[in-house]
C-alpha cells in the first residue's frame, strides 16, 4: 500500500494525487463565477436527488425512475367502456392509474412497466360506475 502524502504547495494540508498536488490546489483559485456555477450545481443535483427519492417506489419491483404521461384537454375527452357504450367531448371520469376530470395521467415504471396506481378491482368498480352515470345522463335506467 502506498503512503498518503500532503500538497506540496505551502499552507495546503490536503492530502495530494500522485503529482504531488490535492484536487483544488490543482484546480487553482475559484473564480467568483466558478463558485457560483458550481455551488449552482450542486443545488439543481442536491434538489433532483431529494425529487428521486420523494418518488414512491414501485410496488412490483421498487424502482423509482418513473415516466408520467399527461393529456389534458378539459371537456374534449371520450373514452369507450367495456361494454361498447361510448362518450366524446367530456370530462373523463376517475378510472384509478389512468384518468382525473381534466384527462389522462399515466405513470408507469421505467424499470418493469408496470402501471403506477392501478388496482384491477378499484378500476372495474369505476366501469360499473360510469356505466351507470352514462345511462342516467341518457335517461335510461
Amino acid at each position: 500500500m502506498e503512503k498518503a502524502n500532503k500538497c506540496s504547495k505551502e499552507e495546503c494540508d490536503n492530502w495530494a494525487g500522485d503529482d504531488g498536488l490535492c484536487n483544488a490546489c490543482r484546480r487553482g483559485p475559484m473564480t467568483a463565477e466558478k463558485r457560483e456555477a458550481e455551488e449552482a450545481k450542486q443545488r439543481d443535483t442536491r434538489r433532483k436527488r431529494q425529487k428521486a427519492e420523494a418518488v414512491p417506489p414501485c410496488a412490483k419491483c421498487g424502482g423509482r425512475q418513473m415516466l408520467t404521461m399527461c393529456a389534458r384537454s378539459c371537456d374534449g375527452n371520450s373514452y369507450t367502456l367495456p361494454n361498447g357504450e361510448a362518450e366524446q367531448g367530456c370530462y373523463m371520469p376517475h378510472f384509478p392509474g389512468f384518468t382525473f376530470a381534466d384527462g389522462m395521467e399515466v405513470k408507469v415504471c421505467v424499470d418493469c412497466g408496470t402501471v403506477v396506481g392501478f388496482d384491477s378491482d378499484s378500476l372495474k368498480a369505476a366501469i360499473a360506475e360510469a356505466e351507470i352515470n352514462l345511462r342516467e345522463q341518457r335517461g335510461e335506467e
